[in-house]
């Protein structure tokens, strides 16, 4: 949620308020209304669209670091017995274990390994288990690949929105800067009644 478009959002519902209860006395209200009641709606709409695609984000991250917590564990499952059958110090072992630094907990890292294993098993069909472990893995692999593309669709969507609530965001203020110009020009050439600070205290 962007606290910009909040407080934008409290200040065009005051403007376009004071504007409407205005009317008689100010003869370019309805042309300042019709500029502010479009950008409010706009204001409304990008916060309600940033909302939810970050929950829809969030969601998606969700189920992708679920999966590849799942296809963790069926890795370790084949390392155990690769280790076993193969011995710990077979050359065998580099063309199915992960081999990277760190902590294999990204998502496209076991993406990565799980593509590995599945390619090692084809190459060694002697292998006892290798029946096993090969047959889950190509609807792992399409599983956690159409999660990490999903996550990064929508990574791309709630950046895209956060621009365009960006642009009706500087829209507004210019907006706001036009009427503030306007009410000023206007009490100014008579006296200033008690609503001014309403007007140009936003």
């Amino acid at each position: 949620m962007s606290v910009v478009t909040d407080r934008q959002i409290r200040e065009s519902d005051k403007l376009i308020d004071a504007l409407t209860r205005h009317q008689a006395t100010l003869p370019f209200a309805q042309e300042h209304l019709a500029l502010h009641q479009p950008l409010n709606v706009q204001l409304r709409a990008r916060r309600e669209a940033d909302d939810r695609l970050r929950a829809e984000w969030k969601t998606a991250n969700e189920a992708r670091d679920a999966l590849a917590d799942q296809y963790l564990n069926l890795y370790l499952d084949a390392e155990a017995e690769l280790v076993d059958y193969l011995g710990q110090g077979s050359p065998l072992l580099g063309e199915f274990l992960w081999t990277g630094l760190g902590v294999l907990d990204r998502p496209f890292e076991m993406l990565s390994v799980l593509e590995k294993v599945r390619a090692a098993l084809i190459n060694h069909p002697e292998l006892p288990f290798g029946a096993g472990f090969s047959a889950p893995l190509p609807a792992a692999i399409e599983a956690l690949g159409n999660a990490i593309q999903e996550a990064e669709r929508l990574e791309n969507a709630v950046r895209e929105s956060a621009r365009q609530r960006q642009e009706v965001e500087a829209s507004y203020r210019q907006a706001r800067a036009k009427t503030r110009r306007r009410l000023v020009r206007h009490f100014r050439a008579g006296a200033y009644p008690p609503e001014l600070d309403e007007f140009l205290g936003l």
